[in-house]
């Protein structure tokens, strides 16, 4: 929350069954207020798991906003999760969560309306909103249902057909250097931030009051506040 800073990771929950498996670590992490769906310290995490022999780690996001695409800078295969019957056509449509996905997977296909989401998907990918880059990939659409437990050994056959195809095409190579470009990026900004935030008490009051008379528009008072603090060339 926003608000209160508290959260409720309920993996734990959802998947208890998973503790008694020694081949298994499941990490909840919170938000923190961060955007694009990933906790700031996710791919650190991510590092760590690496580096202790995990095979296969899974990165899952807070939800399926339209904004929450950060995971496709992170990830080398990304699965979009649609349900059935939470919205109307427009749910299909959200064209940021389209263009990321390289296997999108239609959940809870044991309920009438599935065959809906289904067909929705594949018109919108069949109309050309996927991204370009990845043209040479079919991006498939995979119904599962854990009720029935249906299309779960599809969906794993589909995310190692997936990476075959990164593998074959020499695409996993340019995924590995973005994904270390955004990285490098992202790592700036928050050593930026957290600077700013922690040397900005007392030396903003003035700057308000400018801001407040509007003397001063908040983009150049910025620019004053970070060169004060000598954070980084605001020139």
């Amino acid at each position: 929350s926003p608000f209160t800073g508290g959260s409720i990771l309920g993996d734990r929950i959802r998947m208890g069954e998973l503790a008694g498996d020694a081949g298994v670590y499941v990490r909840s992490m919170a938000t923190r207020g961060a955007l694009g769906g990933l906790a700031r310290g996710t791919l650190e995490a991510v590092d760590v798991l690496d580096a202790a022999g995990f095979d296969l780690v899974i990165i899952e996001t807070v939800g399926v906003g339209q904004d929450e695409v950060e995971v496709a800078r992170a990830a080398h295969t990304t699965v979009v999760i649609s349900a059935p019957g939470l919205g109307d056509d427009i749910q299909a449509i959200k064209a940021g969560i389209l263009e990321i996905a390289d296997v999108h997977v239609v959940s809870k296909c044991d309920k009438p309306d599935a065959s809906k989401a289904i067909a929705d998907l594949k018109n919108m990918l069949a109309l050309g909103l996927s991204l370009s880059r990845r043209a040479r990939w079919q991006i498939p659409v995979v119904p599962t249902s854990s009720q029935r437990d249906e299309g779960i050994a599809e969906l794993l056959a589909a995310i190692d057909e997936h990476w075959s195809s990164l593998e074959e095409t020499g695409e996993i190579a340019t995924r590995r250097v973005q994904i270390n470009e955004r990285r490098l990026l992202k790592a700036g900004e928050e050593i930026l931030r957290d600077q700013f935030v922690r040397n900005r008490d007392g030396k903003i009051g003035a700057l308000v009051t400018e801001l407040n008379a509007r003397a001063l528009s908040p983009h150049r008072a910025a620019e004053r506040l970070l060169a004060d603090l000598h954070i980084g060339d605001t020139k």
